[in-house]
């Protein structure tokens, strides 16, 4: 069915004139998938679970209005609409909940929005993984991007005092995942295929910072490069929580893919001054606490950096995949008494996935991923070592 057709048939179902929405257009995706996942703690016995799984899938809605003068309004709202009860990485899921909502205008001059939506950073890995909102992609489920790059969460409250900033007891924005909120987003139009991205988040909890005019929950910037089969980026983002050292935390990514016929290559690494052991809760055990330097905002960690890459090859109809990731270990400075200390949290994960097309916009796969962390991570408790594999078998349909 057309969409837009689609759109005026879900309108005049609600009672709504079709004449309103005739410019809506509808799209989606559905991505359900089997996994069978285990994790193994050293010390402990494994964990293991077979488990219906859903990877992002989503209904969303698209409009513009043409304003004249090459300038037209556009709006956006996505949802999500999870199939099964649990994500891919085994998070519960809680019904449809809101991703992208968005109100802008676009013209010749380029584009700007209002609300919740992607960063930069997320937008430039989203371009080279072609196994985005799948159990086989890099980011979530084995770890091999860092967690900036995931779009749940948006804009989260981690730490921070509107009276002191070395004082962690009471929240403050911060940028923590790839789709940020109370964002203003601005994409510049394409010069040959170049372009550039500028987004900011805005307050959203005033208490945080009585003092300040302007805080934010964090910016960045990003320049793009897309010629079809070449596509390259720079990215940097700063989350502008207060931490320990009363600085901000930032991150850098470099990104490139080069896929000119039947094989394809891809990498992307990302360079952690703060922002990424945050996201990933990294950082020296204190023991006075039980917690991690990096969650108790006492102290610094840096050094979290990701290195990712990966290839395609077409054989025939099916498409084979490998993808390698490795993180270095993070470290701790600035604990009172302490030197600084390394912590021990390197991971190496890799992953290889069968896909194959059954048309333009469906497809299956099937896929296995491991990785080992040193001592922490996402996938494992923080502070203990340990193994995580995965096996899926998916379908990823868009609409």
């Amino acid at each position: 069915m057309n969409r837009k057709l689609l759109a005026a048939a879900m309108a005049s179902a609600v009672g709504v004139p079709t004449t309103v929405l005739a410019e809506i257009t509808v799209q989606g995706l559905l991505s359900p998938s089997v996994n069978y996942v285990s994790t193994m703690q050293r010390g402990d016995a494994d964990s293991s679970r077979v488990t219906l799984a859903d990877n992002q899938s989503s209904v969303g809605f698209k409009w513009d209005e043409d304003l004249g003068a090459g300038t037209k309004f556009i709006g956006f709202i996505d949802l999500s609409i999870p199939i099964g009860l649990v994500d891919a990485s085994g998070n519960q899921k809680t019904g449809i909940t809101a991703r992208d909502i968005y109100a802008g205008f676009e013209g010749g001059w380029g584009q700007i929005v209002f609300g919740d939506t992607s960063t930069s950073w997320k937008s430039s890995y989203a371009a080279v993984d072609p196994l985005y909102r799948t159990s086989a992609q890099a980011r979530s489920v084995i770890n091999q991007v860092s967690g900036l790059s995931s779009g749940d969460g948006k804009t989260t409250v981690f730490q921070g005092s509107p009276t002191d900033p070395n004082d962690i007891t009471s929240g403050a924005n911060r940028v923590t995942r790839g789709r940020a909120s109370n964002m203003i987003r601005y994409d510049t139009p394409s010069f040959g295929g170049l372009k550039g991205v500028a987004w900011v988040s805005l307050e959203g909890l005033t208490a945080s910072d009585a003092g300040d005019v302007f805080d934010g929950s964090g910016y960045g910037l990003g320049v793009h490069y897309d010629t079809g089969p070449f596509f390259a980026a720079v990215d940097w983002l700063q989350d502008q929580g207060i931490g320990a050292n009363n600085d901000a935390d930032w991150a850098v990514a470099v990104t490139g893919k080069w896929s000119p016929g039947p094989f394809g290559l891809w990498a992307r690494y990302e360079w952690d001054k703060g922002a990424i052991s945050v996201v990933e809760q990294l950082g020296a055990l204190i023991p006075a606490t039980g917690t991690t330097a990096t969650q108790s905002g006492v102290g610094e960690t840096t050094g979290a950096n990701y290195m990712y890459a990966g290839f395609s090859w077409q054989l025939g109809t099916p498409v084979l995949f490998g993808t390698y990731a490795h993180r270095w270990e993070s470290q701790t400075k600035d604990l009172p008494g302490v030197p600084n200390v390394d912590n021990n949290d390197s991971l190496d994960a890799f992953l290889v996935a069968l896909a194959y097309p059954m048309s333009k916009r469906t497809w299956i796969y099937a896929g296995y991923g491991y990785n080992d962390v040193a001592s922490g991570g996402r996938d494992v408790t923080p502070g203990r070592p340990g193994d995580f594999h995965v096996g899926t078998a998916g379908i990823k349909h868009s609409f």
